[in-house]
């Protein structure tokens, strides 16, 4: 038995001899959906407890390609991190340690909506190129200068939600891992549509 398959060339062709044959002219629109871009700019941060916090800014170049999905996007950005933790010393001397860790970072992301409505839960995972310094409360840098040390590359991923509250102003919160974990944080952001 011979299987026949059409596909959408084969229906176009049909049904245009047949309106020829009717006499009537033919054209053939094709919609092509462009991408969808956005820039998204957002701040914010979490206190954990007293000698807990991070604040962070993020810039971000979202681009969704509707014809190969609604849901997924194309994320590029500049993100920046301040980190501020305690940890108690070695068993001579156990006082509490301040650490400021900062971390700059130009993520290349994909993210992936759960809903694409308000309110937007996501995940993500991506690379990002980072810079990062980490220091103690006397000012003495904690990590060592060099490629994958202090700068690098590295893995990112993570999830969050999204919820839009006025004419592209949004809530959101968002874990991440990017070169450490992060606490998870709470901001406000502003989207510019870039159709």
């Amino acid at each position: 038995m011979e299987k026949i398959s059409f596909n959408e060339k084969d229906f176009r062709s049909i049904i245009t001899q047949y309106n020829k044959s009717s006499g009537y002219e033919n054209k053939i629109i094709t919609d092509k959906t462009k991408p969808i871009h956005f820039i998204i700019a957002s701040a914010g941060g979490m206190i954990k407890n007293n000698d807990e916090n991070e604040i962070f800014f993020q810039l971000n170049y979202r681009t969704y390609f509707p014809s190969v999905s609604r849901s997924t996007s194309l994320n590029i950005g500049l993100n920046y991190f301040i980190y501020k933790y305690a940890e108690t010393g070695n068993s001579l001397n156990r006082n509490k340690i301040f650490y400021t860790s900062t971390l700059i970072s130009l993520p290349l992301q994909i993210q992936k909506n759960i809903l694409n409505k308000n309110i937007r839960p996501y995940a993500f995972a991506g690379l990002s190129v980072n810079y990062s310094k980490v220091t103690d409360d006397k000012n003495n840098a904690q990590i060592q200068s060099g490629f994958q040390k202090n700068f690098g590359i590295g893995l990112l991923y993570g999830a969050g939600i999204e919820v839009d509250i006025y004419k592209g102003l949004m809530l959101k919160s968002e874990y991440r891992y990017e070169i450490f974990s992060h606490l998870i944080l709470f901001g406000i952001g502003y989207h510019f549509s870039k159709h």
